[in-house]
């Protein structure tokens, strides 16, 4: 089952009516500004528990940017929390899904490597995402954590366009 915290209205260069302070926030995250990490900081803590892998939908490319997102995920780590940030890998670059990419699921099977399977191995697992269109790439991630052992996976997105 893939959760969200709210409604994300794209920015559409200011031409969205319905662009409110959550989805200014999740700008300010995707560019790793304080404002957008404190602010989903404090919204996604209670929601976690406490023994769980934190990771990350992995972005687009293949140099292992997760901008916003894995500092955040880093943020949440603490305690018996452990980090798995690094554990999905883009190993082939898509094109960039807010510009027009691919949404299909096979896409993100095919493009995404598990890394650290034995940091996941029988244990409860966190899946990070910042904005969930279709669900695809959390889906195919929730499936790849699965397929390398995870016990439960627990997909999170911060916004869900609208």
């Amino acid at each position: 089952m893939l959760y969200y915290v709210a409604k994300y209205h794209p920015y559409h260069g200011g031409q969205n009516a319905a662009f409110d302070l959550f989805s200014r926030r999740i700008l300010d995250l995707k560019d790793g500004y304080e404002r957008g990490l404190a602010y989903f900081a404090e919204r996604v803590e209670p929601l976690l528990q406490d023994a769980t892998v934190i990771t990350v939908v992995p972005s687009h490319g293949t140099n292992g940017a997760h901008a916003g997102i894995r500092q955040l995920a880093q943020r949440l780590i603490h305690g018996v929390r452990r980090d798995g940030t690094g554990c999905l890998v883009r190993a082939v670059a898509i094109p960039k899904l807010s510009h027009g990419g691919s949404r299909n699921l096979e896409v993100h099977l095919n493009s995404i490597v598990v890394r650290q399977p034995e940091l996941l191995a029988g244990r409860h697992v966190t899946l990070l995402d910042d904005v969930m269109t279709s669900g695809n790439s959390l889906l195919a991630c929730e499936r790849l954590l699965r397929e390398a052992g995870a016990a439960e996976v627990y997909c999170l997105a911060l916004g869900r366009t609208s």
